[in-house]
């Protein structure tokens, strides 16, 4: 059946000027079919173009965050419908110890904001450490992006001068001894001619944060000189309220002959440097946007 319409319009349509003046035009009902017909195809061939909606696994490109303090590398960053995670390495460019808790951080998926509940990392001055930090949660490969908020990383500073200690003996006159809020206890030793060690326990009872440097405890013999130990290269230990380390030092045999006789003489133990507090301050929020790759993705799924 034809439908006849008489018209008389000037149009433009999608930038096309239209002139029809006068004239009939048909209109048919199996043309207005086909149109619906093309326009369904068309409609099912945009939304099979790739997205993430159809993937199981998805891959992010990787990101870099880079402070006056740390860099953060994020890669192998990966989304299932359960979980979004990926490798994270922070490496430190100060002289400082840093604490990184990945609790503070957000990942923001689908317009929610879901939170790592993993442990936290100490990073030891111009070190690196990395974990992996994930969430979990439902359809959390179906974003093409999603925001991560970088909180939780924190500088310890130093506080105050390093505490003062007194000598301690060997042979041992006492067993423990008190250097500000750490409580020292001695667990074993050893002094012959040839080699001496001490082993110690030390407990931080402060309120802050606590440190212990082993590499500068030394020992001062008859002939004056104080001699380090052979342990100097110990890293330095960071201690929270109520954490014990154990630290240890030793010596071989000393120059000197009868007069350094470490089985024979009195070893005065020095700690001086070796004892120190300090406080955690708050680094500024970071944020970057993690985008998915289809071609990493496209390898992931075959």
């Amino acid at each position: 059946m034809k439908q006849t319409v008489y018209v008389n319009i000037e149009k433009n349509i999608y930038g096309i000027d239209f002139v029809i003046s006068g004239e009939k035009f048909f209109i048919m009902r199996k043309y207005t079919t086909l149109f619906f017909v093309l326009f369904v195809l068309f409609s099912k061939h945009v939304l099979a173009q790739d997205t993430p909606l159809n993937y199981v696994k998805v891959i992010y490109g990787e990101q870099t965050i880079s402070t006056d303090e740390y860099t953060v590398e994020i890669s192998n960053v990966v989304s299932t419908t359960a979980e979004a995670k990926f490798k994270f390495k922070i490496t430190n460019k100060t002289e400082d110890f840093l604490l990184f808790d990945a609790s503070k951080c957000t990942f923001e998926i689908n317009g929610e904001k879901l939170t790592p509940k993993d442990k936290f990392l100490i990073v030891d001055p111009y070190d690196s450490k990395s974990k992996t930090v994930s969430v979990t949660g439902a359809g959390l490969n179906k974003a093409t992006s999603y925001g991560f908020v970088l909180n939780g990383v924190q500088r310890v500073v130093p506080i105050g001068s390093a505490i003062e200690v007194p000598q301690f003996k060997l042979p041992v006159s006492t067993n423990e001894f008190t250097a500000g809020k750490f409580s020292v206890q001695l667990k074993s030793s050893k002094k012959e001619s040839g080699a001496a060690f001490v082993k110690f326990d030390v407990q931080y009872k402060g309120d802050k944060i606590g440190f212990i440097m082993p590499s500068k405890i030394d020992v001062t013999m008859p002939d004056g000189n104080n001699y380090a130990s052979t342990e100097s290269k110990s890293k330095t230990l960071l201690l929270f309220p109520g954490d014990t380390e154990k630290i240890s030092a030793s010596w071989s045999k000393m120059p000197g002959g009868r007069m350094n006789d470490m089985q024979m003489v009195e070893m005065l133990i020095n700690f001086k440097g070796v004892f120190s507090e300090g406080v955690a301050k708050n680094l500024a929020e970071q944020k970057v946007t993690l985008n998915w790759s289809e071609e990493l993705t496209k390898a992931a799924n075959k």
